[in-house]
Parts: structure tokens; sequence; C-alpha cells
């Protein structure tokens, strides 16, 4: 057993020196609730609490409605009096009622329920933009949109200036024909047979004969016509009324103007976008002299819904 100085003894894990701690940290210890600090919030608290009673008691609006109802509580109780003096017979008219007044006011009871809140204030004013959140998850795809009323067919644009033609290049003239050869010489006649002997073999044909010399040039030929613009259709009419309208032949192009559910399905190459014009379904039957007129501005007429080939024509109504 040793004796004398005891040294106390630190274990292995201990620091050796103490540590440092930042100025806030000594803050943010205080604000814990344990230890001196929370006996002392307790007292803060309490103390708040008495002040906020003592102000209560003192303003005069709740020693007001004390004594209002210390009034109607004596008012209530000379009434029931007047009425039970009332209903006995026999006794005094007059009768003399002591009233004590209440005396001063006793010790403070025990905190009662919450009053009723009060009207709300005026609205203050209203604090700095705070910062902008962060992004959200973005939302699902909506369901597609009603498809829209199809638009009117629009009207056919102006032709453009049309390309000066070139001239065809002259023809040449034909070259002679040649000479014919010389005729080879005569084959050699067969022995004298009695009565009709056969028939000797042929001769060896002659040399063919020079090709002659090319012709001089040809005159150039007149130059060539102008050519046509692009058709369009205007001016359309019909004799019983109604909305004409034109476009171009393709697949999917509406036959009539007051239907919509009728469509080309296949247009030859020759026509394809060629205009026309959307006849009236309802008119499909109709006959007569003049039915439809229309202009166009070069001699072709288009086809139309009731007449889906092609003609020829001079351009008039």
């Amino acid at each position: 057993m040793f004796r004398g100085l005891q040294v106390k003894q630190q274990p292995e894990w201990a620091p050796a020196a103490a540590p440092q701690v930042s100025d806030g940290f000594n803050t943010w210890m205080d604000s814990l609730p344990f230890g001196d600090n929370y006996h002392k919030q307790l007292a803060e608290k309490k103390s708040k609490q008495e002040f906020i009673e003592k102000e209560r008691l003192s303003n005069p609006h709740y020693l007001l409605r004390r004594v209002e109802a210390n009034n109607n509580y004596l008012k209530k109780r000379v009434e029931f009096l007047d009425d039970l003096v009332k209903d006995r017979d026999g006794l005094p008219a007059t009768i003399a009622v002591n009233v004590d007044h209440p005396g001063p006011a006793g010790a403070v009871g025990e905190k009662g329920f919450g009053g009723d809140m009060g009207l709300q204030g005026p609205e203050g004013e209203r604090g700095p933009k705070g910062a902008s959140g962060l992004n959200g998850p973005q939302g699902p795809i909506g369901s597609p949109g009603v498809d829209g009323p199809e638009g009117a067919v629009g009207g056919v644009g102006v032709d453009g200036p049309a390309g000066q033609g070139g001239s065809p290049g002259p023809d040449g003239l034909r070259g002679g024909t040649g000479m014919q050869g010389l005729m080879g010489p005569p084959g050699k006649r067969g022995p004298v047979f009695p009565g009709v002997g056969p028939v000797g073999p042929a001769g060896v044909p002659g040399t063919a004969g020079t090709i002659g010399a090319q012709g001089a040039q040809g005159a150039p030929g007149p130059a060539g016509g102008g050519t046509w613009p692009a058709l369009a259709i205007s001016e359309q009419e019909s004799t019983f009324g109604g909305n004409l309208r034109t476009g171009f032949l393709q697949d999917g192009a509406v036959l009539y103007s007051d239907r919509s559910d009728i469509k080309f399905t296949s247009i030859p190459p020759e026509i394809h976008g060629e205009p026309y014009i959307q006849t009236i379904d309802n008119q499909k039957g109709k006959t007569g002299p003049d039915v439809l007129s229309f202009r166009v501005n070069r001699p072709r007429c288009p086809p139309s819904s009731h007449n889906p080939e092609p003609c020829t024509r001079n351009p008039a109504p």
C-alpha cells in the first residue's frame, strides 16, 4: 500500500489540454433548458405571468366590468326580494333591505380560462420578399386539347410572270442517197442442155458505192410559242346559290364544300396539284343549263368534284 502524495490519474482518452470553443458555443449552451439556466427560465416565465396578471387586474376596463357584474347581481337580488314580498300577504307595504357592499379585493385566485379572442387588428406592413424556393417536380403531361375547327381554304395565289420560252434549234438537212454500186460481171453460162437447163449460180455482188457528201444546213425554223401560266380559277358561282370554294387536288383533299367527311384518297400524278372547284353535295342532283359558271386564266378547264377528268376549252365564264 502506497502512502504519501496521491496523484489523480486521468484516463487515456482524456485530452491533454482544455478544448477551445467558439464565442457562440457558450451562448448556445445558455439557451438549452437544463441546469441553472432551466431554473432561470422558469423564474422569468413566472415573473412574466405575474406581471401580466397584475396589469389585467389594474386595467380600468377590467375594473369596470367587475363593478358592472356586481351591480347586476345586486339588482337581481333586489328584484327577487321585491317579488318575494309581493307574494306574501299581511306584510308591511315597505321593507328595508340592508345591502352589504363588497369589501376590498381578496387574494388573486387561480388563473381562469382564456377570454374570447379580441377583434382582429389592422393588417401589418408587408415584409420583404423571401428568397425563391426550389423548383418543384415537373407535373404530369396534360391530356391533349380538343381539335379546333377546320380553317377555311385559302384563295388561289397570284400567278407569277411566265418565263421566256427558248426557240427550238434548226433541223439539219438530210444527206442525199449515195449512188448505186456497179453491177458485177455475169456468171458463166452453163453448157447447152436439151430442153430447159438448171438455173446457174448467182453472180458475185458488186462492191458498195461511196456515200455522198452531207447537204448544206437549212434555214432556222420559226420561234416557239410562250409558256402557259399556272392554272387559276376565279368567279365561281352556282345558279342555286351556296358557298363554292376552290382547292388543289391532293390525297386527303375535301371533295365538297359542305361536307368534310368525303375526301380524295388517291389522285393520279398527271393532275396532282391542279386546282379544282369544291361543289355543294346538296346540289349534286340539280340539272339545267349554266348550273355552274367560273373563269380560268388560260384555255383549260380544271376538274371539279362532279367531273374529275381534265378537259380543254376556251377561257369563258
